[in-house]
């Protein structure tokens, strides 16, 4: 596990020890935040900027990005059979964050394997798409399949900042 930035794959070795933070966590969270809470996550390699793409092959058969798109926090998970897009507000809100790096990764880690891409499950003013990535890869990774996470979210998009919210506070 670690953090992809421009200089590639960061060791949890090279990070320094993060500190629980007293934040109001309604107010969205930064890349250290989501390293905090995913740092026991077997799948999360990290978080990663759209420069991190160019050229990125990952070789392991299971794994899961973060990566920022104009202060909105999208998940990649990718299994030995699925390649899943979780954004929680809705795959095609990042049409205009998908640039040629991202595509061609994209591409070459879903060759042969079901593609997923979630809708939107997040007030589109609220702040907690990194919760609700934390909350999609802990699943995951606790395995629940893609179906049975967006099972857990209703129609009505305040109760899922709620559920999130909840989920988040106990860890």
């Amino acid at each position: 596990m670690g953090r992809l930035g421009n200089e590639g794959l960061v060791t949890n070795a090279q990070k320094r020890p993060l500190k629980k933070r007293k934040r109001n966590v309604q107010d969205g969270i930064k890349s250290a935040d989501l390293d905090f809470y995913l740092s026991n996550s077997p799948s999360y390699l990290g978080t990663a900027s759209f420069k991190s793409f160019k050229g990125l092959k990952i070789k392991l058969s299971k794994f899961s990005i973060v990566f920022l798109c104009r202060n909105h926090w999208i998940v990649f998970y990718c299994t030995s059979t699925s390649f899943e897009i979780f954004d929680p507000l809705g795959f095609l809100s990042i049409k205009k964050c998908l640039p040629e790096s991202i595509l061609s990764f994209i591409n070459l880690h879903c060759t042969m394997k079901n593609i997923r891409a979630s809708h939107q499950v997040q007030v589109q003013t609220s702040k907690l798409c990194g919760l609700f990535s934390i909350y999609y890869i802990l699943l995951r990774d606790n395995g629940y399949s893609f179906k049975d996470i967006m099972n857990t979210f209703s129609r009505n998009l305040r109760k899922n900042d709620k559920l999130v919210l909840n989920f988040i506070n106990k860890l």
